[in-house]
C-alpha cells in the first residue's frame, strides 16, 4: 500500500506524502534557505527558491520564518516571518518578497567587542529601515548613504555610524548610559 498526494498550487506541481491538516508553498526567491514553521525546521528551498511546508495546523495560525543568514548577499527580505491559516486539506502560498538592492555585508559589535544577540535588529535613523543581526554579528545593509547612523532595537541608546566607510571596517555601537 502506497499513499501520497499530488497537488498543483499557482502552477507549481508537487508530489508528497499524504496531506493531513494544511500545507503551504513557501517562496523565498533564493535556493538553500532554511524555512521553519513555529521555529521547527521544515526544509530548505530548492533550486527554484521554494519549499513545501506540510503539517500546518488547519484553521490555526502557523508562523513561517526564514533564516536570513542563508540568503544571498543581494537579497533583503521584506519580512522575516509570515503567518498562514490554511483550511483543512487546503494549501496557501507564502511569499517572502526578496528585493534586489545595493547591499553591503558587515559585522556589528558593541564597543566592548561582543556581537549583539542573533535576531536583534539594527534600525537606520534616516528611514527606519530594519536590518536583522545574524550569527557572529553578521548584518547586511542596503543603500548606505554618507552620515547614516543605526541604533540597536533592543538597546536604543546603542548607536553607531553605518555609512559605506563604517561598513567596510565593521559597525561599532557605542551605548550611552540610560538617564
Amino acid at each position: 500500500d502506497h499513499a501520497g498526494a499530488l497537488g498543483l498550487i499557482e502552477g507549481h506541481a508537487f508530489a508528497s506524502r499524504s496531506i493531513r491538516e494544511g500545507f503551504a508553498l513557501v517562496d523565498v526567491g533564493a535556493a538553500g534557505v532554511q524555512v521553519r514553521r513555529d521555529r521547527l525546521p521544515i526544509g530548505r528551498t530548492g533550486a527554484d527558491g521554494r519549499v513545501l511546508a506540510q503539517g500546518l495546523r488547519a484553521y490555526d495560525r502557523n508562523q513561517i520564518t526564514l533564516d536570513v543568514d542563508d540568503l544571498p548577499r543581494d537579497r533583503v527580505p521584506a519580512r522575516r516571518e509570515a503567518f498562514v491559516t490554511p483550511a483543512y486539506g487546503a494549501g496557501a502560498v507564502v511569499r517572502f518578497v526578496s528585493a534586489m538592492h545595493e547591499v553591503q555585508e558587515s559585522r556589528v559589535r558593541l564597543a566592548a567587542g561582543e556581537a549583539p544577540a542573533r535576531g536583534d535588529v539594527l534600525v537606520r535613523a534616516r528611514d527606519g529601515a530594519r536590518f536583522p543581526v545574524g550569527s557572529a554579528g553578521r548584518v547586511v545593509l542596503n543603500n548606505a548613504e554618507e552620515g547614516d547612523v543605526v541604533r540597536l532595537e533592543s538597546a536604543p541608546t546603542c548607536r553607531g555610524a553605518a555609512d559605506a566607510a563604517a561598513l567596510s571596517r565593521g559597525i561599532v555601537l557605542t551605548c550611552a548610559a540610560a538617564s
